[in-house]
Formats: C-alpha cells, structure tokens, sequence
C-alpha cells in the first residue's frame, strides 16, 4: 500500500514525532493532490 520511505536516515519513531508536535510552534502540511500536484500549507499552533 505505502511505498518504503527512501531517506530511512530521516526517519522518526512515533515518541519523537510527538515530542516534535508537543514543542513546535508552526509546521507545513504537505500532501499529493488527486492529479498528483503537491502542496502544502502552513499550520501555526496557538493556544
């Protein structure tokens, strides 16, 4: 179903994503449209 990510030097363990989330102030979502266009957009978290 999901191809093998192909920078395995990048990748993270699931307690290091959420140390990630729980600190950060802003990040970029990114996706693949369904005629295959990337994009993302920018998500700021505020409280």
């Amino acid at each position: 179903m999901f191809k093998k990510m192909r920078r395995q030097d990048r990748l993270l363990r699931i307690d290091g994503s959420k140390r990630i989330l729980a600190v950060a102030e802003y990040g970029i979502l990114s996706t693949i449209a369904e005629d295959d266009y990337p994009f993302g957009i920018l998500v700021i978290m505020s409280i």
